[in-house]
């Protein structure tokens, strides 16, 4: 064996490490492209050692003219392997430029497409072929458009998708320089999208344009942006774990609904005023998530209007008065309490014409 077949299979071998007993069977995502062809060639290599079970899932996103004939390639790739497979395709008008654009819109539909093919061959994995280079390129792209700690720890390599099902990225150790590599030396062929080239998106100018700027000036760009992501990585997870001791501290019981009023949910707040911003900026992420609200839209001054109202004196704040956030979400404090509530009426009302107690 080679030393770059050595190399890209160790690596690979390493990010599918302490998988469950019920892991072992996975869903494959493959575009076509190098790199999941070559995800998909490693996981074939490794799949009697670790007693893997594999299927081929393809989404057809039907934005462009060869997609289709994408989708016929990937099949005909699993066949030729002898891979049982599984392809979707994006229904009439699914994949819009909204709520974040085409980009954000089309990976939805992907992860949607992922999510209900795993349940369907009763896969608890679906892997992807996230590599260190999309790694760089997203670390460096949040960092340009402001971000903390989580933005900075960059793709995680494993995440819940959706219940009972876990999306795995083991080929983040592995740059894209190895992966082109290894696919020359075992000869094996992949599409190009020539949509890589085009400049409506934004991964594209960065991987295009802006790295090899960067590189061309730090040849090690690319090892500083993965180095921050491992640090911000450990930083945050440790932010995480105050903010979940915190919230397990200061939650009140829930409120039942009512027909007016979703559920409310209240903290204490003299256990708040006095916790690092960091910690209570942390708490409230993990609140709109769980809640259900739309974290997306929470900005930094949104985050600084919650930690300033953790921190007022008591007696500062009248009864009743809050603020409006994200989502419809009411928050107000009644002392020594802070609560959190999205109306079943009009989230617009002003507070004035809004229910006794916010």
């Amino acid at each position: 064996m080679s030393r770059v077949a050595a190399m890209f299979g160790r690596r690979l071998a390493a990010g599918l490490a302490r998988l469950g007993p019920d892991e072992k069977r996975m869903l494959v995502a493959v575009s076509g492209g190098a790199d999941s062809v070559a995800l998909l060639h490693g996981l074939l290599h490794l799949r009697a050692e670790m007693g893997l079970e594999l299927t081929v899932a393809h989404f057809d996103h039907g934005l462009r003219a060869g997609s289709a004939a994408d989708a016929s390639w990937v099949v005909e790739l699993a066949q030729k392997w002898g891979m049982p497979f599984i392809v979707g395709a994006a229904a009439t008008g699914q994949i819009a430029p909204v709520g974040g654009g085409w980009e954000a819109s089309a990976r939805r539909a992907r992860y949607q497409f992922l999510q209900e093919a795993a349940a369907q061959v009763a896969a608890k994995i679906v892997v992807t072929a996230h590599t260190a280079s999309d790694q760089a390129e997203t670390v460096f792209h949040h960092l340009c458009r402001g971000t903390g700690l989580s933005g900075l720890s960059g793709i995680p390599r494993r995440r819940t998708l959706g219940e009972g099902i876990v999306l795995l990225r083991p080929m983040l150790q592995i740059s894209r320089a190895i992966v082109e590599a290894y696919l020359a030396e075992q000869q094996v062929e992949f599409r190009v999208d020539e949509t890589n080239a085009s400049d409506l998106f934004t991964r594209n100018r960065i991987r295009r344009d802006l790295l090899p700027a960067l590189k061309a000036e730090f040849p090690q760009v690319e090892s500083s942006l993965l180095k921050i992501a491992v640090t911000a990585k450990e930083q945050s997870r440790y932010v995480a774990k105050a903010a979940a001791r915190l919230q397990a501290k200061s939650q009140l019981p829930a409120v039942p609904p009512s027909d007016s009023v979703a559920e409310v949910i209240g903290f204490r707040i003299d256990l708040l005023r006095r916790r690092p911003a960091v910690v209570l900026k942390a708490l409230f992420a993990k609140l709109w998530r769980t809640m259900g609200w739309p974290r997306g839209q929470l900005n930094r001054d949104h985050f600084s209007r919650l930690v300033k109202i953790c921190r007022h004196n008591a007696g500062e704040w009248p009864k009743g008065e809050g603020g409006h956030f994200p989502g419809g979400v009411f928050v107000w404090i009644e002392h020594p309490h802070l609560f959190f509530r999205v109306s079943r009426l009009e989230p617009g009302l002003p507070v004035e014409n809004r229910p006794e107690g916010g």
